[in-house]
């Protein structure tokens, strides 16, 4: 299991904050580099396009797997609408703005993580990216590096100006990357680690490769991603999503369509997602889940052969970007078929 948040280990705000009077948007008043483009999406706040018209080589998307920044959750300051465009009441703050905002697990943000955004940030960076007039450099890898270096007390050989940019764009990590300390000790992730795994060319995620999901009916919507979010999350990580309709009680064995389907998508296992009250409706479901065992594929995927599991499996793997193995082993489990 990944570690816990760098927030909960003692890192992060309070380091972000003292450095941030140093050192954030020290460019100012001093010849900067080119502005970097940024592809702004937004989940779980009302877009900010006239916040987005204030950045040089900026835009905004509403599709997440086009995106290079996600800002997500409520604005963490005081804040007021001048002639359309938001502005600040205050630039106080007891702590980094992204410690500030509740993670919520939105459809957007699990896709954008599959599909290798590499930074999930709150309002607060938008705002002060504006304010300077392009956006402001992050970097979760130098984020987690500078906390490190300075944890040890140790050095690193650089030039000035190498070790001022790297800190730079590492402190506006710490500052306005999303982290949710108590979320992510529950959740067993850190989003800057998990961010900093992310490649700039990735275009999809593995982690559900070998792996067929289906939903029981009823599970899906309301406060869960409708069917064709969560196909979008099950796919854009490497899995194959085989619906959530209702299957015939006469039928106990695995419907041929998705044994055609299975096989052109490689995929070994079947992995039932449900919930302890809509398992009841579905008395037929131990019958052909148990002839869905199959012996090939990693030991990884045999382990979650035969197995009901919880939602909680896809929504853990995704945040941490590796399978939820040990939960699947214990707690996740609803039911399993021998």
């Amino acid at each position: 299991m990944p570690s816990s948040s760098l927030a909960a280990k003692g890192y992060g705000a309070a380091d972000a904050m003292d450095e941030a009077k140093r050192m954030q948007h020290e460019e100012e008043g001093r010849e900067t580099a080119a502005p970097v483009s940024a592809v702004i999406a937004f989940s779980g706040i009302e877009p900010e396009p006239a916040l987005v018209r204030g950045l040089s080589a900026a835009s905004v998307v509403t599709d997440p797997g086009q995106a290079t920044h996600l800002v997500m959750g409520g604005d963490p300051t005081d804040q007021s609408s001048s002639g359309g465009r938001t502005t600040r009441k205050s630039k106080s703050m007891e702590g980094a703005p992204g410690t500030q905002v509740e993670l919520k697990r939105t459809p957007k943000l699990l896709t954008a993580l599959n599909l290798g955004v590499q930074n999930v940030v709150v309002l607060q960076w938008l705002i002060d990216s504006a304010d300077a007039g392009y956006a402001l450099p992050l970097s979760a890898s130098e984020a987690i590096a500078s906390t490190a270096r300075k944890s040890a007390r140790s050095s690193r050989t650089t030039s000035k100006a190498s070790a001022q940019q790297m800190t730079a764009a590492g402190t506006n990590s710490l500052l306005y990357t999303l982290q949710d300390a108590q979320k992510e000790r529950e959740y067993g992730f850190s989003m800057l680690e998990t961010l900093a795994r992310q490649r700039p060319d990735q275009t999809s995620s593995s982690i559900f490769n070998g792996l067929a999901f289906y939903i029981t009916p009823d599970v899906l919507g309301v406060s869960a991603p409708s069917s064709d979010e969560f196909a979008r999350i099950i796919t854009s990580a490497g899995g194959l999503y085989l619906g959530d309709e209702v299957l015939s009680i006469n039928n106990t064995t695995i419907p041929p369509e998705w044994v055609s389907a299975m096989q052109g998508h490689r995929s070994l296992v079947i992995v039932v997602l449900s919930t302890n009250d809509a398992m009841a409706r579905e008395p037929h479901l131990p019958s052909w889940l148990s002839t869905a065992v199959d012996s090939s594929g990693s030991a990884a995927l045999r382990s979650l052969a035969g197995q009901v599991l919880s939602m909680e499996f896809v929504y853990l793997s995704v945040l941490r970007q590796q399978l939820a193995l040990q939960d699947a082993k214990r707690e996740l489990v609803l039911r399993a078929i021998a």
